[in-house]
């Protein structure tokens, strides 16, 4: 059974990293002016955690290059594929998870050290380093605030 949750798992990051690059994601040919879409990382040079750098980590979770929308659901937003815990609400409940560890600390953690603390009932099929194989330190600050903000 976990095997084929794992092969599930594969074959739904294979697809949605071919639809993604071979243009599958919002059809910016029709918008040829997509420097707009380049402002938030550009409003947040620092990795701050302020309200533009959330936007960009929400266009990350949704659509970066390795979208977490593939596996983690969100309020009104479905995942492709639901092998992982929702995070509808994972501000708060990230707090909880580990005793002394803050949200935001639990954050960092789970996606730098995905196997550190597994959800009951889900398997850890999270990629190690995925922090520092796909993001960009000011994406990886950005994806954190946005996540903050989900409470």
């Amino acid at each position: 059974m976990k095997i084929g949750t794992v092969v599930a798992a594969a074959l739904v990051f294979g697809l949605l990293s071919l639809s993604l690059a071979c243009g599958g994601g919002s059809g910016t040919q029709a918008t040829p002016k997509a420097t707009a879409t380049r402002a938030p990382a550009q409003a947040t040079p620092t990795g701050a955690s302020t309200g533009a750098s959330a936007e960009q980590g929400k266009q990350l979770f949704v659509s970066g290059a390795f979208p977490c929308i593939a596996c983690h659901e969100v309020k009104g937003v479905s995942p492709v594929n639901p092998l992982a815990p929702p995070l509808t609400t994972i501000a708060t409940v990230a707090a909880t998870r580990k005793p002394g560890m803050s949200a935001e600390q639990y954050i960092r953690e789970s996606i730098e050290k995905p196997g550190a603390y597994v959800v009951t009932g889900f398997a850890q099929l999270m990629p190690e380093n995925l922090k520092d194989k796909t993001f960009t330190k000011d994406q990886f600050e950005s994806l954190v605030a946005y996540l903050l903000t989900l409470k």
